[in-house]
């Protein structure tokens, strides 16, 4: 069975950083910006831009979560389809994936 405190490691710094990411951006999304000024002003564009950018973060913190949470299932770095190991330096690129890259080409 392969160690994956690297992994974990990574995840976890990641997560960190996208929660701060997340909280920066929640913050700010605090002031509503005025609709009377028009759909096209820089400030109701900036708002939607980054409420969109919290979304996915948002998915992005939950993607972590999980892996996290296949590293305590000891099923971290199995693909969900085939039941096959995903090669390391895949997860070293895309440590939130859940397939192999043959699986994932499928798709």
């Amino acid at each position: 069975m392969m160690d994956y405190t690297h992994f974990r490691q990574l995840i976890e710094e990641e997560l960190a950083s996208v929660r701060q990411q997340i909280e920066t951006l929640t913050e700010s999304l605090q002031v509503q910006p005025d609709y009377e000024l028009g759909e096209g002003d820089p400030a109701v564009v900036q708002w939607e831009l980054d409420h969109a950018m919290l979304e996915r973060l948002q998915a992005h913190e939950a993607d972590l979560q999980a892996a996290l949470q296949r590293i305590e299932e000891g099923t971290y770095g199995i693909c969900e389809v085939c039941g096959g190991i995903i090669n390391p330096e895949r997860l070293e690129i895309l440590p939130t994936t859940t397939r192999c890259i043959r699986c994932a080409q499928k798709r």
